[in-house]
């Protein structure tokens, strides 16, 4: 095989996961559309295909430093984790989060390595701009959400309506959209491909709100205003036009999400996101149960914060109440899970990444796909604050990888370009 079918083979694989991910083929399999097993199937196979990337770049070369952090990161959670449950003889509870832990470190590393083979195949643009077509796409199957239930097998319980699509909950499903969001901003910036960004945009937005999750809709200013700042000029111009779309769109939005699709425990959710009337924030259940349960878990990480008490026990905290599926509630924060399952050496590994990812692109003569790669560490941080398995998600997972990708392939362009220049 040359190295041109290599590179081809790899190319394919790279976005057949991006597909299965992006698109979350293991939920829509879920909802009767397919068999699940297939869809886990394909995306390891992928992955296999797509490592094969590794005859043509290194590993350094496609992860980076921010990648090599994060896979350090995830190797010491699930390391220390099952040691420690294996010594308190809780391996069973372990097991799954092992298996969960180890895939996620395959998908990360499959993106990062085939995305940088099609980086210097097709180029940084060509790349980027396929990868927010299927975030765009994901949106899309979000908002097509009430026509999508009547032809489904296995919709979603009544009563919970909410824009989420095939993710498992309406977080995971924002995370994608914040992503759809902060990419299109990079875009915007650059001054490319101006009227699809702004219509990619305005779907990113509207799946956001449609998803009526706190932390995305908090965090959907946070990620625009970071943007903002971080550029200068004409760009910044540029943004401001895109951040008053998002907030009359959004607004709109908001004033016209029907009361009657939703049950109570929405309804008291979507009012403390619009209101600051105090009795509102009481009355929201879920709330009030995120904060009951992040007290639980940081009491018990307070127990052992050194190596933490073992895979799966924040997601199932003793002391919690029990779900609809007969499981224990989990703490909900990523930070959290990471210090009381396995101590503080991978907290400080994930925010290391973190900082070096966020840093990349927050200097006036970064170009503008770290730009990107700023957007989307942004919106890991904050969901991070009211996920718990983040970093197990696929699409999560294939978003970390592509960020490492598009960082070490930035730069290596732009040093191949500075040694282009002729010395004066």
């Amino acid at each position: 095989m040359t190295d041109s079918d290599l590179d081809r083979l790899v190319g394919l694989a790279f976005w057949t996961l991006g597909v299965l991910c992006l698109l979350n083929a293991t939920g829509l399999a879920d909802m009767g559309l397919g068999p699940t097993r297939a869809a886990s199937a394909l995306t390891l196979l992928c992955c296999v295909l797509a490592l094969a990337g590794l005859l043509r770049t290194g590993p350094r070369e496609a992860l980076g430093v921010p990648g090599l952090l994060l896979l350090a990161c995830l190797l010491s959670y699930v390391g220390v984790g099952i040691v420690v449950a294996i010594l308190t003889g809780t391996e069973s509870l372990a097991m799954r989060y092992l298996k969960d832990g180890l895939f996620s470190i395959l998908v990360i590393t499959a993106a990062a390595v085939g995305g940088r083979v099609a980086w210097r195949r097709l180029g940084g643009e060509r790349v980027l701009m396929g990868v927010l077509l299927i975030l765009a796409a994901s949106c899309t199957l979000m908002l097509a959400s009430p026509w999508l239930w009547e032809i489904i097998p296995n919709p979603p319980r009544e009563g919970v309506y909410r824009f989420f699509a095939p993710y498992a909950n309406p977080n995971q499903a924002a995370v994608i959209a914040s992503f759809t969001v902060v990419t299109a901003m990079a875009f915007l910036r650059s001054g490319r491909h101006q009227v699809l960004m702004y219509g990619v945009l305005l779907v990113g937005v509207v799946a956001v709100v449609g998803t009526i999750s706190r932390t995305a809709i908090i965090a959907l200013p946070i990620v625009l205003l970071s943007a903002l700042f971080s550029a200068r000029g004409a760009q910044r111009r540029r943004l401001l036009a895109a951040l008053a779309i998002v907030a009359v769109v959004g607004t709109g939005v908001a004033m016209n999400i029907g009361v009657g699709m939703l049950a109570e425990p929405q309804i008291a959710r979507f009012r403390t996101l619009t209101e600051l009337v105090p009795p509102v924030v009481i009355n929201d259940v879920s709330l009030a149960g995120r904060i009951s349960l992040f007290e639980l878990g940081l009491d018990q990480t307070l127990e052992s914060p050194l190596v933490g008490s073992g895979l799966g026990h924040l997601h199932h905290l003793d002391e919690a109440w029990y779900n609809e599926h007969g499981s224990l509630m989990g703490v909900h924060n990523q930070y959290l899970v990471l210090i009381g399952e396995a101590g503080v050496l991978p907290l400080i590994l994930f925010v290391s990444f973190l900082v070096v990812a966020v840093h990349a692109g927050f200097r006036s003569e970064r170009g503008w796909p770290l730009g990107a790669v700023s957007g989307c560490a942004v919106v890991l941080s904050l969901f991070s604050l009211a996920s718990q398995s983040l970093l197990l998600h696929w699409e999560v997972n294939f978003i970390i990888g592509l960020s490492c990708a598009v960082m070490t392939g930035y730069l290596a362009d732009q040093r191949e370009l500075a040694g282009a220049i002729p010395a004066s």
